[in-house]
């Protein structure tokens, strides 16, 4: 299950952000992703055979109709093509979430993270987005398995935004319905959208979330809880990357809980899901900066900076250096969970950390690429010291 956010400040000062709860097993990879296809026999994980013969077909049609040409840095399940979240060089940034309904799906329609990477490979802007998103669940449908382990099937809904502008996109089968956001806005893993939205697919107009929510399984996504509290933080959120602290969130506890009711998720007993990765965008006078944790577990990882220049030269953003460098966060995360005592010092130097590269880059809007790439360099050889340390008790 995950939290997708969004908030602006002013009409030149956006923020996007988005947890990724996915399987506590399923790697998750920070990648520069260019507009091309898997490669069928190397690129997926052999146990997803399912998703080769189900659903890249559809994947491969939907490709070449859009014919899509722009790079994106991406969070991506290593078994499939799609991402969990990213942003596109044209400054789009897409999260999806899971919602559920009793529509029908298709089994050989698109994941929604197929759809996402789609969309973000091939538009510029987040207006042009929304109607590629859409586009596709009505001509391709979505649905297939999502899960790393096991079944799990559902529908999409997708916040976008740019520099300039954000929407919502909720959807059941083949519908739809989308409305242009304002100040703040979250979702979930419930529909949100009621009969206030600007444009959709419907015969008529309708209250979009009661003809097709199945509320049953709010009681084990509990993503009414968690949506209620990212709505009530954001409502206060006074700087855009204080933004982390309700991605660290546990909502009720200030220690983490293994609970779906949690914005930092911690895998409950009976449903596997943690948060397996992290991501802001912060917009700010038509420039971006990204900030990724490329790690389970905000509350216990480092947000670091990154922008495409870095992401084209770095080898950490493609594979298979990606893969080792998720593996050994993840490694290290799971350490300073088992240890209280290596957790409080961990903090002091979270705080430490992300305090510094902050203040280094918090003008970056008015930053050139030797600049900002420096600075960057430094904070991700910072991190680097940090995990090594770790690693080392």
């Amino acid at each position: 299950m995950c939290d997708t956010l969004y908030k602006s400040f002013s009409v030149q000062e956006h923020v996007f952000a988005k947890n990724s709860d996915r399987d506590p097993e399923e790697p998750q990879v920070l990648e520069l992703a260019r507009p091309s296809l898997p490669d069928r026999h190397t690129y997926l994980f052999p146990q997803k055979d399912a998703y080769i013969k189900q659903n890249l077909q559809t994947l491969e049609k939907a490709f070449f109709d859009l014919s899509p040409s722009y790079q994106a840095i991406i969070s991506r399940p290593t078994w499939i093509w799609g991402a969990e979240m990213g942003v596109n060089e044209r400054g789009v940034s897409i999260g999806n979430e899971a919602v559920f309904s009793f529509a029908r799906l298709n089994p050989q329609g698109l994941l929604g993270m197929d759809i996402l990477r789609l969309a973000l490979h091939s538009a510029a802007s987040a207006k042009e987005a929304v109607e590629i998103i859409t586009y596709l669940i009505q001509h391709f449908g979505q649905g297939g398995n999502c899960a790393f382990r096991g079944t799990l099937t559902y529908h999409n809904s997708f916040l976008v935004s740019d520099s300039r502008q954000a929407f919502v996109i909720e959807t059941a089968g083949k519908k739809y319905a989308a409305r242009q956001l304002q100040d703040f806005y979250s979702i979930s893993n419930i529909y949100t959208i009621g009969n206030d939205y600007d444009h959709s697919n419907l015969e008529k107009r309708v209250n979009f979330r009661r003809r097709y929510q199945a509320s049953v399984y709010n009681i084990f996504t509990q993503g009414n809880v968690r949506r209620n509290f990212t709505m009530q933080e954001l409502k206060t959120l006074a700087e855009p990357m204080h933004i982390r602290n309700i991605l660290r969130s546990h909502i009720k506890s200030t220690e983490p809980r293994h609970s779906m009711a949690s914005v930092c998720m911690h895998s409950p007993r009976l449903i596997k899901s943690e948060t397996t990765a992290s991501m802001i965008v912060h917009y700010k006078e038509e420039q971006m900066l990204l900030w990724a944790t490329a790690s389970p577990t905000p509350c216990v990882s480092l947000y670091k900076p990154l922008t495409f220049s870095f992401a084209r030269r770095s080898a950490l953003v493609k594979a298979p250096k990606n893969l080792e460098f998720f593996s050994q966060r993840r490694l290290a995360t799971r350490r300073i969970l088992s240890y209280p005592g290596l957790m409080e010092q961990f903090h002091k130097w979270q705080a430490e950390y992300e305090a510094s590269c902050y203040r280094q880059l918090e003008n970056f809007a008015h930053m050139d690429d030797g600049q900002l790439t420096s600075i960057i360099d430094g904070c991700w050889d910072r991190e680097q010291q940090i995990i090594d340390t770790v690693l080392a008790k």
